[in-house]
């Protein structure tokens, strides 16, 4: 975890022990690096193979898994010229791919380098690509020792640490080969990105075809919990099963299964690996905050994962209060700590959001000042983004809330939360129609998140404003299923009702509305508390009212 101290280096992962990421790199050759190494530093920045992630100092910076592979074998193979063929066959190996999808991972991976004049990734008119800057790498051997003094000096593995074991093939086709091991790898980039602690794809991949004691897997690469599965054929259906397995005990913490139709495999990896990901967001920090509220002393990230527990485990004010508290008690034992704050901002911006705070201004003032210290700390993660463009919306900066956001999904194209609030801050500055295509992709991106009714939420919202009621009532009334006690569902979901004269419908949902408990149950309250003052919204909204009347909300 990051941390906002100087003088002082936070244990990210074992290799850190033994000083490697300080300059005590042996550089291979002069430029080309063995093949087998876990780390490779060039330029300033760091790829850790055992993580999974890339790094400038602490900060990481987020990669999609393809331009990440692009990047491994780029390093692997500095200083000499290679092939888009080459590239091709290694990172999609078995799969018909056009040039746009290698021409767009290196535009990526200039863009994460800063390498707009191309001094590190040099292009070779018409035969390839050079990676010219000089690159030092750490050996797996070194790496494996890092680990082991982790383990002789830690009470126990690190938080959210996982080894996705390599998918097995249960189909007759051997061919499915690669699907199944794309599928493992892609999974192990994917979860890195959001903070989990990885065991490398080439480490699993020791682990494949063989009948492996969870306890013993776990033990011997230092993770709490291992994720395994399988993919088969079914005629012309895909199905993948997954199990998280407590590697400390052997508990079986969760499993499901993916049905899809076959189609292109290529688009189907990418699909199953976000699904996947999301869900075991959610299941890993349920796991943890479990564990942390059996800790005896608590740290602050023990605390923070509790908080992280009861915020996915449902969206009401109770919920949201009893995460503030834990927070506040980790802010107490770590107050420069980044995860602390950034998580206390994300929550106190997200309390008057939903007009659940006694004290809004103070609150919105709070949660900028912490979210201008991670950022100003940690410009490369994508979360700092997104919160300080969660306090500008809430300011009515809108202009400046969507560049933050968009600088947030450019860091992390799958990070759906970031397209969420992008998709509320079109919609509050009278852009409804280009908020859609943002709550769309946060529901592709997360199908199963415990916040799914969010994108349901927003696109209702905007059908509503945008004169589509009927468009308006089928997305609402998903909402207010996904989420029966909250709220504004209910309010959009009566006004479109009463706009198209289903007044007995519309009087229904009205009192539905008020049963939750909402202070804002007249329509003078909701004017009152207009989310935004936009002219074109507020233009916008004017039909809000309109339905309200007649779905027989009072006036005062």
């Amino acid at each position: 975890m990051l941390q906002l101290r100087q003088g002082e280096q936070a244990v990210k992962a074992p290799i850190d022990i033994l000083g490697l990421q300080s300059g005590a790199n042996s550089e291979i050759g002069g430029m080309r690096p063995s093949v087998g190494c876990e780390l490779f530093e060039f330029e300033g920045f760091t790829l850790d193979l055992t993580s999974g992630c890339l790094r400038a100092g602490d900060p990481q910076i987020d990669l999609r898994p393809k331009s990440f592979a692009v990047l491994r074998h780029f390093l692997e193979n500095a200083g000499r010229l290679i092939s888009k063929e080459e590239l091709v066959g290694t990172v999609w190996p078995g799969v018909f791919v056009t040039d746009d999808a290698l021409t767009h991972c290196v535009s990526e991976l200039r863009l994460a380098l800063g390498d707009s004049h191309k001094r590190i990734i040099k292009t070779v008119s018409r035969r390839g690509y050079r990676f010219v800057a000089p690159v030092s790498s750490v050996s797996s051997a070194v790496a494996s020792v890092g680990r082991t003094v982790l383990d002789a000096g830690s009470p126990g593995a690190p938080r959210l640490s996982i080894v996705v074991l390599p998918f097995a093939n249960l189909s007759a086709d051997p061919q499915q080969d690669y699907f199944v091991d794309g599928l493992t790898e892609d999974l192990t980039t994917e979860l890195s990105r959001l903070g989990f602690f990885m065991i490398a794809y080439n480490t699993a991949l020791t682990f494949k075809g063989r009948s492996n004691d969870v306890a013993h897997v776990g033990r011997e690469l230092g993770v709490r919990y291992v994720l395994r599965g399988s993919a088969r054929k079914v005629d012309q259906r895909l199905r993948v099963a997954a199990q998280l397995i407590d590697a400390e005990n052997g508990a079986h913490l969760w499993g499901d299964r993916f049905d899809r139709n076959l189609r292109n495999l290529l688009e189907l990896q990418d699909e199953i690996t976000l699904e996947l990901a999301r869900v075991l967001d959610v299941q890993l920090v349920a796991a943890e905050g479990r564990r942390s509220a059996c800790a005896p002393n608590p740290d602050a990230l023990d605390l923070i994962m509790r908080a992280r527990a009861i915020l996915n485990g449902g969206m009401s004010r109770e919920n949201r209060n009893a995460a503030i508290l834990l927070c506040e008690r980790a802010m107490e034992l770590a107050p420069d700590e980044a995860e602390v704050l950034l998580v206390l901002s994300l929550i106190l911006a997200s309390n008057v959001a939903e007009q659940w705070s006694e004290t809004p201004e103070d609150d919105l003032r709070r949660a900028e000042a912490l979210a201008g210290r991670v950022l100003s700390a940690a410009a490369l993660d994508p979360r700092s983004h997104l919160a300080i463009g969660l306090v500008r919306r809430l300011q009515s900066r809108f202009d400046e809330a969507i560049s933050q956001f968009e600088a947030a999904i450019r860091l992390n194209p799958s990070m759906h939360h970031a397209h969420s609030q992008l998709g509320w801050a079109m919609l509050f500055s009278g852009k409804s129609e280009q908020a859609v295509p943002h709550f769309a992709q946060f529901i592709r991106l997360s199908p199963r998140d415990p916040r799914l009714f969010l994108g349901y939420l927003g696109i209702g919202w905007a059908r509503l404003l945008l004169g589509d009621d009927e468009g308006a009532i089928e997305m609402l009334r998903t909402a207010v299923s996904l989420s029966p006690s909250y709220s504004p569902a209910y309010l959009g979901l009566a006004a479109a009702y009463g706009l198209l004269d289903r007044l007995d419908e519309a009087r229904s949902v009205t009192a539905a509305y008020l049963r939750t408990g909402t202070p804002t149950n007249t329509i003078a309250l909701v004017r009152a508390r207009e989310t935004s003052t936009h002219p074109a919204f507020m233009a916008q909204h004017e039909r809000l009212f309109a339905g309200l009347r007649k779905a027989g909300l009072p006036q005062e």
